[in-house]
């Protein structure tokens, strides 16, 4: 089962300018927090760096993930479900029952996952793969 560790919600770090280790992210020049917007879908820029995978909205391996949290971090994972092939419904940063059920999926197909519904730090070592 994924447990909860880490900060809840908001961007990684402060906003500021691309640092050493870390590549620049979508919303590092704005200083603005991610703000749900209905009907706003964001697009999925997929990338491997050090052999894992990133969409560019979120570089956690730990925040929990769960039925109506609203982050960057949800947009992160609907991202990468997506391009694992377990589609969430509209990429909005919105975790409804359309990204809990690709998750289920997603980790009903990895047999060393428990299937619970839940994105925490094992489920984000296999979306990340």
């Amino acid at each position: 089962m994924d447990h909860p560790r880490g900060r809840h919600g908001g961007p990684p770090g402060p906003p500021g300018p691309a640092r050493p280790g870390r590549p620049y992210l979508p919303w590092d020049d704005r200083g603005d927090d991610f703000a749900f917007e209905p009907g706003r879908a964001y697009g999925c820029t997929v990338h491997r760096r050090e052999g894992l995978l990133y969409a560019g909205h979120s570089e956690t391996a730990d925040e929990l993930l769960y039925q109506l949290v609203i982050s960057r971090d949800v947009l992160e994972a609907q991202c990468l479900l997506d391009h694992h092939g377990f589609p969430p419904g509209p990429v909005d940063g919105a975790y409804d029952a359309l990204t809990e059920r690709a998750v289920k999926r997603f980790q009903e197909a990895r047999e060393h996952l428990v299937v619970d519904g839940i994105v925490g730090p094992h489920t984000w070592e296999e979306l990340r793969r």
